[in-house]
């Protein structure tokens, strides 16, 4: 394994200073080559996270006052997370894009994950069809916008676009994409139970 990276931007200067150890609360694994990790100043409270990266991937988190605890990262083949500023996740979160390549996960400023959220862009295994021996469960991007807050145990599947504002009650699971700000979202496929809403933390 070679040129894997661990960099931190600077507050003051935005200049990268690379690491050579993990951050406390954050173990980095690089199971590839030509890997990055950016980390932004002040750097979130890291508790019991891992992320794990394979080949050309990358991981962006801007800077947060807040502790992101529990959370499981698995970024296969040129795929990229990238999370905004202020995040904060409150225990056992886990964040796959791992068996295909160049998957993209993006969260945006001030989002908010409660316990048990998943977020996941791709199904790890295959699904064949006979007739043409073509896989048909081929993975996706996810995008939540700014200023969301899933609750605990809400799923995001892979081909989703969550628009800013937005609430995911606890118990959900998105298969669509929720383009309407300020709205509620829940159920089991979860739709839109609530607009002209907001939220605080």
């Amino acid at each position: 394994m070679k040129n894997n990276h661990i960099y931190i931007i600077s507050q003051n200067n935005n200049k990268k200073e690379e690491l050579k150890k993990n951050i406390n609360g954050l173990k980095i694994e690089f199971l590839g080559n030509n890997a990055e990790v950016i980390l932004e100043e002040p750097i979130a409270n890291f508790k019991n996270s891992t992320i794990t990266l394979g080949d050309n991937s990358k991981f962006f988190i801007k800077s947060s006052h807040y502790e992101v605890s529990g959370i499981y990262m698995l970024l296969g083949y040129g795929c990229i997370c990238e999370i905004g500023h202020n995040f904060s996740v409150a225990g056992n979160t886990c964040i796959l894009a791992n068996s295909e390549n160049n998957l993209k996960i993006k969260i945006g400023d001030d989002c908010m994950f409660a316990t048990n959220v998943i977020l996941r862009a791709s199904d790890v295994h295959k699904i064949i069809d006979l007739k043409n021996g073509k896989r048909i469960n081929s993975g996706q991007y996810i995008e939540i916008g700014n200023h969301c807050w899933l609750a605990m145990n809400t799923t995001i599947l892979k081909n989703v676009k969550i628009e800013d504002d937005c609430v995911i009650a606890a118990g959900s699971i998105v298969t669509k994409d929720c383009l309407q700000k300020h709205t509620i979202i829940g159920g089991v496929p979860a739709k839109v139970i609530k607009k002209n809403v907001t939220w605080e933390r």
